[in-house]
């Protein structure tokens, strides 16, 4: 179990810490490799359900609404001059993906041009043990 200070209590959340660990760092690297003014914003937060919320926003140059349906498959980049700058294989948001959906999360991605993009990342407090087992095994 992993806890996280919130803004009013402690969040727990069942599940890896590696992998966490691993998902913040690729969603906090990418929002501040494309950013080149403004700001990283990283919050820690509960839905109304309860669930553990967890925002990485910045206000880089944005992604095309037609590309974001493919920002997570294997080896997908943006292929424009600033993706291509700032380099990169194309599976560090793939490889979010799965380790989010192996902690039985959610990862949703909301992007506008010229206004940046938001990574919420939702997972529930506690989820089934036949999960749990998923996890670890993972």
């Amino acid at each position: 179990m992993l806890s996280l200070l919130g803004p009013r209590e402690p969040l727990c959340i069942n599940g890896d810490e590696t992998a966490l660990r691993q998902v913040l760092i690729n969603l906090a690297g990418n929002a501040v490799k494309f950013t080149d003014a403004g700001a990283v914003t990283i919050m820690l937060d509960t839905d109304a359900a309860g669930s553990v919320r967890i925002q990485v926003e910045d206000t880089g140059p944005g992604i095309p609404e037609d590309k974001l349906p493919f920002l997570t498959q294997p080896f997908f980049q943006v292929e424009d001059v600033y993706q291509r700058r700032n380099g990169g294989t194309g599976l560090g948001l793939s490889i979010t993906r799965i380790l989010v959906e192996r902690m039985m999360g959610k990862m949703q991605i909301e992007s506008e041009i010229g206004q940046g993009t938001r990574v919420t990342l939702t997972f529930p407090r506690h989820f089934p043990a036949a999960a749990a087992d998923t996890v670890k095994a993972a």
